[in-house]
């Protein structure tokens, strides 16, 4: 039997590597099981070693841009091939190419699809260098495989919940934003995501964080889901388009069990939204926040500071909006042209003069709120950023109290 292990490697830079589960990594497992593989999954998050790999015919590691330092020193330690799938080898192949040994491989896009050619292949002695995966049906993923690790020792926001995801891809194109699928958007269905979301009541969860940046892209399939939803008796967070956001469907999400939802809403300058490719306003985002907090729940607003426009006067706006809206929690994120997004594939289009190969900065919330510049533009060299990030930070600490 072919047996496989798949390493979620750590993230030095956060706050808490340990918060989420590794999703991806569960969902692979379940297909491998399905190819008659036995799998195993190491998580290397919270200070984990790395277990014995000798015994392994294949380690798989995912790999976002900021954790290729890392993944370059797992590479050596593991005594069997490797295949090194995730954001960073799907959009920079070449750079992880030249990263890995003889042997080995990198797998480009949505894994699953490629998950049978690479144990034939592996299973004749013919591993290829280089995967490219095309985009499965949701409904014929299988369940992420759950009980391969102990996702009780996970808290997503604090909580004692589990993720769980009703879609793959994005239809929008913030500029910001690097997505694996581009914008083709597909959804599980409303049936499949009840069954996954009773598997977490089996293994003790009465809480849900459903991990999608957008739950309300179409609002009949969220009204759907949330009609399914309520007799379960679970609470649970959502990520919401603050576009898309009506009392009707806030009413129906608050009787379902939501007690908090997220939005983008990046920055409280119109100018800089538009920059971005948002195709939100900012009295929109303000009335959102308004709506959800009317209905009973918690609203919490994503931040972005630096995008490439971003000015004293465009931070004052953001630290004004938040004053005025205040939403009962936020996280501040620092702009990074992540391979693969709108910004790092126009780097001119956005008056960007220079970009870091240094892969490790490239985190978006690090340690107290910490971050390392990795670009700059003529009117936001690293100091200015720092200056901005500073300003930002401590102004929505006081204004959000």
């Amino acid at each position: 039997m072919t047996r496989i292990l798949l390493i979620n490697p750590p993230s030095p830079y956060l706050e808490n590597d340990a918060a989420y589960p590794p999703m991806g990594l569960l969902y692979l497992a379940a297909v491998l099981e399905d190819l008659g593989c036995h799998t195993d999954i190491a998580d290397l998050t919270g200070g984990r070693p790395l277990p014995p790999t000798g015994g392994y015919d294949l380690a798989g590691i995912t790999c976002v841009t900021p954790n290729v330092p890392q993944v370059e020193r797992l590479i050596p330690q593991i005594d069997c091939p490797v295949m090194v799938g995730g954001p960073h080898p799907t959009f920079l192949p070449t750079d992880m190419i030249n990263r890995i040994r003889d042997g080995d491989c990198i797998v480009r896009g949505e894994a699953e699809t490629a998950l049978p050619r690479i144990v034939a292949d592996l299973t004749a002695g013919q591993l290829g260098p280089d995967y490219l995966c095309g985009l499965p049906e949701p409904d014929q993923i299988p369940l992420p495989h759950r009980t391969k690790i102990d996702l009780h020792r996970y808290r997503p926001g604090g909580d004692a919940c589990t993720p769980v995801y009703t879609s793959r891809g994005c239809p929008y194109r913030c500029a910001f934003c690097s997505k694996l699928a581009g914008t083709t958007y597909r959804r599980f269905s409303v049936d499949r995501v009840i069954r996954e979301v009773t598997v977490c009541k089996d293994l003790g969860f009465h809480k849900i964080v459903f991990g999608d940046d957008n739950m309300n892209v179409n609002p009949a399939y969220l009204s759907t889901l949330l009609t399914a939803l309520e007799p379960l008796d679970i609470a649970f967070r959502l990520n919401m388009d603050s576009r898309r956001i009506t009392p009707d469907l806030l009413a129906q999400a608050h009787a379902a069990g939501c007690t908090e939802i997220s939005m983008g809403i990046e920055s409280g300058s119109q100018r800089i939204l538009d920059a971005m490719q948002k195709q939100a306003r900012v009295d929109t985002n303000a009335e959102a926040i308004r709506m959800v907090q009317d209905a009973g729940m918690l609203a919490k607003a994503y931040f972005m500071v630096n995008f490439p426009g971003e000015t004293a006067e465009t931070v004052e706006e953001t630290l004004r909006f938040a004053e005025a809206t205040r939403p009962d929690r936020w996280l501040l994120s620092a702009f990074a042209p992540l391979p693969g997004s709108a910004v790092w594939l126009n780097p001119d289009r956005y008056g960007i003069t220079a970009v870091s190969k240094t892969w490790g900065d490239y985190y978006l919330v690090g340690k107290d709120g910490r971050f390392a510049p990795c670009f700059e533009t003529r009117a936001l060299p690293h100091a200015r950023q720092i200056e901005f990030h500073d300003r930002l930070l401590h102004g929505l600490r006081e204004v959000c109290a």
